[in-house]
């Protein structure tokens, strides 16, 4: 056993590996991490090239003004825009009231505030006469600016 331990001092170590960037492995990864940015960055663009229409929306939400009716209509016309440029679904233009109450409803997550203001307020719409307020007002300003940000189709 001790002569074992005494032979140790006679391996020899093996050369040392050189490091090098010209073998075929890192070529092959550097092509990879190439196409891997190329596409990230591409499916970005699309991303912002799709939901362009959604910052539009929200522009056109900030120059909303007029008396309450008006305000009303213009959200809602707001709304049917986004919806029709989103889906393109010819039923968008043509479905009013109740219909597009639940319209509006089944294309979003749910709600955090409860929705009971959104068929008063397209009833607003649509018949001018009854009594509107503000808070309803803002209630479904603030419901569009929602609908706009998290609908999904």
């Amino acid at each position: 056993m001790k002569d074992t331990i005494n032979n140790f001092d006679q391996l020899l170590a093996p050369d040392a590996v050189e490091f090098s960037f010209d073998t075929t492995g890192w070529k092959v990864l550097a092509g990879v991490a190439v196409v891997l940015i190329i596409l990230i960055i591409i499916g970005s663009i699309r991303r912002v090239q799709k939901n362009r229409y959604r910052k539009e929306a929200l522009l056109l939400m900030r120059e909303v003004h007029g008396d309450t009716v008006e305000q009303l209509r213009e959200i809602n016309r707001i709304l049917r825009r986004t919806a029709y440029t989103a889906s393109r679904d010819p039923q968008v233009k043509q479905i009013s009231g109740k219909q597009w109450c639940k319209y509006l409803l089944s294309h979003t997550p749910p709600y955090p505030l409860e929705t009971d203001f959104i068929e008063p307020a397209l009833k607003a719409i649509y018949q001018p006469d009854n009594n509107i307020n503000e808070h309803l007002l803002t209630k479904y300003h603030q419901y569009a600016i929602f609908w706009i940000r998290k609908h999904e189709f």
